[in-house]
């Protein structure tokens, strides 16, 4: 992941060092939208891991009569794409008792990027893993879910999964993804 630093992290970083469980703003600085929502994004999900996931730009459906069309994707295919991604790694991450009562969705937020000039689509996600469940689990279910989706790119260069440490490493994937603005978020 490439790192995006903003005006207040460089100024941050002189003043001290990230440290605990909220980030605090600078004070009298003004922040942008996108800094604003990243932090937001910060405080309220507490992420643990930044997935990157491709998505494919066409695929083929076949029709009962044995045709088959080619279709290209859209913003409306995507996030559709994403909101099933959430609820499927929610399902498998919850005991099956509280999902079937509750269905209460894992802490997330998704930008989609890509699609013009010769970048790939793809979403970016920033999850928050549940604190009673294993690591390698919580890996092995995204790597499948992404297998099983249907607009979703498995394989090795397909899901790219990123553990988010520290406070920095929050700072840094959440203003990454709101790089080109708010506009492009989406929570499920």
């Amino acid at each position: 992941m490439k790192e995006y630093y903003s005006q207040h992290v460089k100024e941050y970083r002189r003043r001290m060092r990230l440290r605990g469980e909220i980030i605090n703003k600078i004070e009298g600085h003004e922040y942008s939208n996108a800094e604003n929502a990243a932090f937001e994004l910060v405080n309220q999900l507490n992420p643990t891991h930044f997935v990157t996931l491709q998505l494919k730009q066409q695929r083929q459906i076949k029709a009962n009569n044995g045709w088959s069309v080619w279709v290209r994707g859209d913003d409306a295919v995507y996030y559709q794409a994403y909101q099933s991604f959430v609820q499927a790694l929610s399902k498998r991450t919850q005991p099956k008792s509280l999902w079937q009562s509750q269905k209460l969705t894992i802490g997330n937020a998704g930008i989609l990027e890509g699609g013009f000039g010769r970048m790939r689509n793809h979403m970016h996600l920033v999850l928050t893993k549940p604190a009673n469940l294993n690591e390698i689990y919580f890996r092995g279910t995204i790597c499948m879910l992404a297998e099983c989706g249907s607009w979703l790119m498995g394989g090795e260069f397909g899901v790219n999964i990123q553990r988010i440490r520290t406070a920095k490493d929050q700072i840094n994937a959440t203003f990454y993804s709101a790089k080109r603005g708010i506009d492009r978020i989406m929570i499920a």
